[in-house]
């Protein structure tokens, strides 16, 4: 079976890292992958060829509005791999294969759709392309959401209820696992005592992350407790920065907050950290984050967005979402459940183990490929 992934770009993110793994599993399975973009480039490009070896296609998409440009380079990259399926991500990328379908109307095609109520908050032609992409559904052979409440917005907003199904987001529990080396070196590099609580928010500064909700948290457990420590991680946004960081200097936070930006050593990160935390406040659908603390046996706190309490189960907090009160009471909870700095908790892990993996995410994806393409011979026959 050869498969073309489709994204915008290899930039960090939960799409681009759900590609990335999927690229990986399906070739380990003897597969045939390639991989297309609309921009070259991204952080995670140097992930994709360590583990497959495969160099994304670039379409040529020269801007946001060279649409001909995108569709031309699509369809140079189709007639040169005929791959059996093409899988695309996220709004763009999924119109974009029914114009090259009309050039292979055989062609069957599988839509990622990850998150949930996002879309209107941005900006109007993101609004405008996502109405689009609903009306437009009904053309897709299968579509796939990482999460139950993406599904559930989806179809709602249009998305065809018989072909809209949900397959977890996966992570390398291989890459992803405890390791008190790394634990010690990050926690060292960031200043961080061996006897402090390490409270950490992984995830790009976005609106929908919410980091103004996880600051005044922090600040009100910081009042009451004097080990504890708190990190940011994650991309920066420069319109968003500077607010940020005003507020958590108001808040009397000072130097119990590491700023840190992007970084390549993600285990490293969660290793170094005592809870985790998710303090999205919509858009969410199901939180890698998450998944990799988890992994890494770390226990998190989580807003009630997306799939958060699917992810946690039983092993964590889950508080409303812009409740930064009830999100300090959950983390000064976790806090006494640790009893102190306890690095690695195997309930996390395991529950990773048996649900999130993924290798049981790649064997989903394969067996839904499999039923389509025996749906198109059986058609053809």
């Amino acid at each position: 079976m050869k498969i073309l992934l489709l994204v915008r770009s290899l930039a960090r993110g939960g799409a681009e890292r759900q590609l990335v793994e999927l690229a990986t599993g399906l070739r380990q399975r003897g597969h045939g992958v390639a991989v297309a973009v609309f921009y070259d480039g991204g952080p995670l490009s140097a992930d994709l060829l360590a583990a497959t070896g495969i160099r994304p296609r670039v379409t040529g998409k020269s801007g946001r509005w060279d649409m001909l440009g995108l569709v031309r380079g699509l369809a140079r990259i189709v007639a040169d791999e005929r791959p059996d399926l093409i899988h695309s991500f996220l709004t763009t990328p999924n119109i974009a294969t029914l114009v090259v379908r009309l050039q292979w109307p055989q062609l069957p095609l599988v839509w990622g759709v990850l998150g949930t109520d996002w879309e209107p908050r941005y900006d109007g032609f993101a609004h405008a392309m996502v109405r689009v992409e609903a009306l437009l559904a009904r053309y897709a052979n299968l579509i796939v959401s990482d999460s139950h409440v993406g599904r559930t917005h989806a179809i709602a907003r249009g998305f065809p209820a018989d072909h809209t199904i949900v397959i977890p987001s996966g992570v390398d529990l291989e890459r992803f696992k405890g390791d008190t080396d790394s634990r010690w070196r990050v926690r060292a590099e960031w200043g961080v005592a061996n006897h402090e609580i390490l409270i950490g928010l992984v995830a790009r500064m976005d609106p929908m992350k919410d980091h103004a909700t996880f600051l005044r948290a922090a600040a009100a457990l910081s009042a009451e407790r004097r080990n504890v420590r708190f990190v940011c991680v994650g991309d920066l946004n420069p319109a968003m920065a500077a607010t940020l960081q005003e507020l958590a200097t108001g808040s009397g936070l000072g130097n119990r907050l590491i700023w840190v930006g992007p970084r390549g050593d993600m285990p490293a990160v969660h290793n170094a950290l005592d809870i985790g935390c998710s303090s999205s406040a919509f858009g969410e659908g199901f939180s890698n984050s998450l998944l990799e603390a988890m992994a890494c046996g770390r226990l998190c706190v989580a807003t009630d967005v997306g799939d958060a309490r699917e992810i946690l189960g039983e092993f964590g907090r889950i508080v409303p979402p812009r409740d930064s009160g009830a999100l300090s009471r959950a983390m000064a909870s976790l806090c006494d459940e640790l009893g102190g700095p306890a690095g690695f908790h195997a309930g996390t892990r395991e529950r990773v183990i048996t649900r999130f993996s993924r290798e049981r995410m790649v064997a989903a994806f394969e067996a839904a490929y499999l039923r389509l393409l025996q749906t198109k011979n059986r058609r053809a026959a």
